[in-house]
C-alpha cells in the first residue's frame, strides 16, 4: 500500500475517531498488529492511543513504513461502539488533544517525551536488529536516541542506543513501563 493511500486513511480514521487494527511489517518481517485510536500522524509517523480487551495499553508512536494495513471492518466498528459507550469517560481520556505530541520526526518525539518525563519501551520489530529497550530518555542526537536500560528485575544496565532507522514502536504512559519504573533498583 502507497505511503499516500495509508495516509488518506489514517486521515479518516483520525476524523471518525474509528478503532482501528495497524497490521505492521517491513519486506519479509511480520512485526505484530496494534489497535486503538490514531489521534494525529505526521508525514512519517502515527500516534495511536493502543486499546486491547476493553483496556487502554498506551500510546505508540509508528513509523508509517512499517505500516501493512490498517483495519476498520464491522467488527471493529461495533467493538469502538462498545468502548465508547461503555466507558465514555476513558475514551474522552485517551482520545483528548492533550495527549497529542509532536510526531514530525524521531528527535521530535523522544524530546516531547524527554520534556514530559515519559519512561519509554523503544523497539525494533525487525528479526535482523530485534531488541526491546525500557527506561529514561538519557540522550538524543539526530541519528538515535541513549535509554537508560533497566531489566525485567528492575536494575539499571548500561544505556542502550537505539537508531532510529532501525526503530519500529516507540510506546510511553503503558501500565508496564509506569508500573516497573517505580521499581527501578541501582
Amino acid at each position: 500500500m502507497s505511503k499516500k493511500r495509508i495516509k488518506k486513511i489514517i486521515a479518516t480514521h483520525i476524523k471518525n475517531k474509528n478503532y482501528v487494527k495497524i497490521s505492521r511489517g517491513f519486506k519479509n518481517d511480520v512485526f505484530s498488529a496494534t489497535t486503538g485510536y490514531i489521534l494525529t500522524c505526521s508525514n512519517d509517523f502515527i500516534l495511536i492511543a493502543e486499546n486491547d480487551e476493553f483496556r487502554f495499553i498506551g500510546f505508540n508512536c509508528i513509523p508509517i513504513k512499517v505500516i501493512t494495513n490498517i483495519r476498520c471492518n464491522k467488527n471493529d466498528e461495533y467493538y469502538g461502539m462498545v468502548f465508547e459507550k461503555e466507558f465514555p469517560k476513558k475514551f474522552k481520556k485517551i482520545t483528548k488533544k492533550d495527549n497529542i505530541i509532536d510526531i514530525t520526526s524521531f528527535e521530535t518525539i523522544f524530546k516531547n517525551l524527554l520534556a514530559k518525563k515519559e519512561c519509554v519501551i523503544v523497539e525494533c520489530e525487525r528479526k535482523k536488529h530485534n531488541y526491546f529497550s525500557i527506561g529514561s530518555i538519557q540522550k538524543i542526537s539526530s541519528k538515535n536516541v541513549t535509554i537508560e536500560y533497566f531489566n525485567a528485575q528492575g536494575f539499571l544496565e548500561e544505556p542502550n542506543k537505539s537508531n532510529f532507522k532501525q526503530i519500529t514502536k516507540i510506546t510511553y504512559q503503558d501500565n508496564y513501563s509506569n508500573t516497573f519504573k517505580k521499581y527501578i533498583r541501582s
